[in-house]
């Protein structure tokens, strides 16, 4: 049988971090018990299929990020580089009884269609249940807090290395060190911050009179 745990757990709800405050590591651990045990990474699944006749049967290797782990672009993407040829999210947000929180999770998944050119199967325990193609277009989706089931074609283009497959968070990250830079400019032509300011308003004072 195949299986596939959770690696990215919760901080606080399934597990805790006890190594860097023990004292409230001791007190979860009375209150909720030992947490969860997390997984090696992102492991394939793979769904059995049959093919033509003279072909015999075959399988497509699948990714099944859990819950809040569709959040994570870099480890999403580690199911894609690994070969699976559509990701399948379960979830369920009922903890928060709220439409737009379903909203904000499936955005998402949205991202992480269009980063790995991957479809994305998301099943919910309450929202929000939908099919996102490789693009991240919504191609089917069910409504808020409906109970119901959603039956769609699944079409799985040939993989392809996406920028992001290619690159990851290395963009973000260049993006990141470009904006500081800019601020650091900015405050070093500025003359140090607010300080910097009321000199140049004074200068200008001065000049005016």
């Amino acid at each position: 049988w195949q299986a596939y745990t959770k690696t990215l757990l919760v901080p606080f709800a399934e597990t805790f971090p006890a190594d860097r405050l023990p004292r409230l590591g001791a007190l979860a651990r009375r209150l909720f018990g030992e947490g969860w045990t997390p997984g090696s990474g992102p492991t394939l699944l793979r769904l059995a299929t049959r093919g033509a006749p003279d072909e015999g049967a075959k399988s497509i290797p699948f990714g099944t990020p859990i819950c809040f782990e569709d959040g994570f672009g870099e480890y999403c993407a580690g199911f894609a580089r690994g070969g699976a040829r559509f990701l399948a999210v379960l979830t369920s947000d009922a903890w928060a009884r709220s439409a737009s929180c379903q909203r904000q999770h499936l955005a998402a998944s949205v991202f992480r269609a269009a980063e790995t050119g991957l479809p994305l199967l998301r099943a919910a325990g309450t929202g929000a249940t939908a099919l996102v193609g490789p693009d991240g277009a919504i191609l089917a989706s069910l409504p808020p807090f409906t109970a119901d089931f959603l039956l769609v074609d699944l079409d799985l283009p040939e993989a392809a290395a996406t920028p992001y497959l290619l690159l990851g968070d290395l963009p973000a990250g260049l993006a990141g060190l470009g904006a500081l830079l800019a601020l650091a400019l900015s405050y070093a032509k500025g003359g140090g911050g607010s300080r910097g300011l009321l000199a140049a308003a004074a200068a200008r004072r001065r000049r005016s009179h």
